[in-house]
């Protein structure tokens, strides 16, 4: 896929460099000093009162390992039911469902189909319908490679009954030159991930082509009516694994490889925010990408609009309005994320899931102070490289983000837009 040439945004952080031998009058030099030193502290404790909201902390209590018949080979995708904090992961390399209970027991082990023999992330994906008074509520969507379709399956007891199979599906054509409007019929491309927005319609990300909404019916036949369906206009790279939708889908977040400022694409994955016209919600794109670290699933909490990326290593946050929020799941511990394939949020709770295929584990993160952590989780004593004592802002600090302070107690770090970093001496060492 080509790259086009786009105008670089941004301005460019302001550079101060002082001429070498000049003097500063003694008063004016105490008095910057002062200014500098007073900017710092309230900045320090503006950050240190946003460090103080509520985050996420890991659970050794609710976090569990896959055993028995539901014992992980090579997971990928999780969903979670919200009314019953049911958890159902996707293993690839027995082409499964496993269905764990709130508490972490085997549920169920259901096979889908012939065992994958590659185990590459094609075809994917799984969600759980959470709208009650929806003719599938509480039902599981999940991806069959071959052939490509969308099996719906219904939990009765301890099994996973299959509800019905989109294979094919039909669209309306809007009218044309006083025409009436017609129905194409279509088979699935690609599907790089399922999601369900809060009124109870799946959605299906079809790449680069297209993001299909199908609404549950009765009878659910094999040919099922498309909703609706959002040409992707925006971004320049291809479309990678990895999808979420908005409670209300007015934004969806499409799985890329990463792009640059020069629309250029690169090798690691990220997650593009559109807007409801499937065009970047940000400008440039480069700026619909709100974390540049390599991610390999994403999902929003229909509650609040927080949008949580896996990075694999560990989990970021962003608010509705694309603000960084935190970032979990990196320290070291038993909380600790290596190789995670996927992340889902439970709405009703906040609590957030990662599937851990270092030890096939699913790890729960729950609201928490940090440094207060849950029953059973070990003390937060693991201390930064550089010394800080708070990390992030912005991924990476990534380039064009905004100067913001990164640092707290130890001293005061701010971000540039290119990257480097200009420290403020505030009470110690940064």
């Amino acid at each position: 896929m080509g790259s086009s040439h786009r105008e670089r945004a941004g301005r460019r952080a302001g550079r101060t460099s002082g001429r070498a031998g000049a003097r500063v009058p003694a008063r004016l030099s105490r008095l910057l000093s002062l200014l500098v030193l007073v900017l710092a502290a309230g900045l320090v404790l503006s950050a240190s009162a946003g460090a103080a909201a509520t985050t996420h902390v890991f659970s050794s209590e609710k976090s569990f390992i896959g055993e028995g018949a539901c014992k992980f080979t090579e997971p990928g995708g999780v969903a979670v039911s919200d009314p019953t904090g049911e958890i159902f992961v996707f293993d690839r390399a027995t082409n499964a469902i496993d269905r764990f209970s709130s508490s972490g027991a085997c549920l169920t082990h259901r096979r889908i189909g012939a065992p994958e023999t590659t185990g590459e992330p094609t075809d994917e994906g799984i969600a759980v319908n959470n709208t009650p008074g929806s003719l599938s509520f509480g039902d599981v969507y999940v991806v069959e490679n071959e052939p490509r379709a969308i099996l719906k399956f219904k939990p009765e007891g301890k099994k996973l009954v299959l509800a019905s199979k989109i294979k094919k599906f039909k669209v309306k054509i809007g009218e044309a030159e006083g025409e009436p409007e017609f129905e194409e019929f279509e088979e699935f491309g690609e599907i790089h991930g399922l999601a369900e927005d809060a009124k109870g319609n799946l959605w299906v990300d079809e790449g680069e082509t297209a993001l299909v909404r199908f609404t549950p019916t009765e009878g659910e036949p094999v040919i099922r009516e498309a909703g609706a369906r959002v040409e992707v206009s925006g971004g320049e790279c291809a479309p990678r694994p990895g999808f979420a939708v908005t409670a209300e889908a007015d934004f969806f977040y499409v799985g890329r490889e990463r792009e640059n400022r020069k629309a250029e694409c690169e090798g690691p994955s990220v997650a593009m925010k559109l807007n409801a016209a499937g065009e970047p919600a940000l400008e440039p794109p480069f700026n619909a990408q709100l974390d540049l670290e390599p991610t390999v699933g994403v999902g929003v909490d229909h509650a609040t609009g927080t949008a949580y990326f896996d990075n694999a290593a560990s989990i970021s946050a962003f608010s509705a309005t694309d603000d960084f929020v935190e970032r979990f799941g990196k320290a070291a511990g038993e909380g600790e994320l290596q190789e995670s394939t996927g992340v889902a949020v439970n709405s009703s709770t906040n609590e957030v899931l990662a599937v851990e295929a270092h030890g096939g584990r699913v790890q729960v993160y729950v609201p928490g102070t940090p440094g207060e952590g849950t029953p059973g989780e070990p003390e937060k004593t693991h201390a930064l490289p550089d010394h800080r004592a708070y990390e992030q802002v912005t991924p990476q600090n990534k380039l064009g983000a905004s100067i913001y302070p990164i640092g707290f107690n130890f001293g005061l770090v701010q971000a540039s837009e290119d990257g480097s970093a200009i420290a403020f001496s505030a009470t110690g060492p940064v």
